[in-house]
């Protein structure tokens, strides 16, 4: 698996009251991305979540960000789930973020 792309891991955190939300972490790694098969889509739909794109990271990389900052824009971390190596994450993400 080639991770030829730069991707940021974001952590944010509700501030008080109606502030919305702040970015307390970030993290740049390389990643696989890739856009997630029929197969995977619906499946993802029939769970109950959206499925925009796939993302393959290093399993110790990643410790629970919450938000994916790809090409300028923002994702939201769906779900994640087992890659085909131990050694990788694969991340589900969403628009928004």
């Amino acid at each position: 698996m080639t991770f030829n792309r730069k991707i940021t891991l974001i952590s944010s955190e509700q501030k008080n009251g109606s502030q919305g939300k702040a970015d307390r972490a970030v993290k740049t790694v390389y990643a696989k991305v890739s856009e997630p098969g029929v197969t995977a889509k619906y499946a993802a739909e029939t769970a109950g979540y959206k499925s925009e794109l796939t993302v393959y990271i290093w399993r110790r990389e990643y410790s629970g960000q919450s938000v994916v900052q790809i090409d300028g824009k923002r994702y939201h971390v769906e779900t994640t789930g087992a890659a085909d190596s131990d050694l990788h994450i694969k991340l589900i993400l969403a628009r928004g973020g």
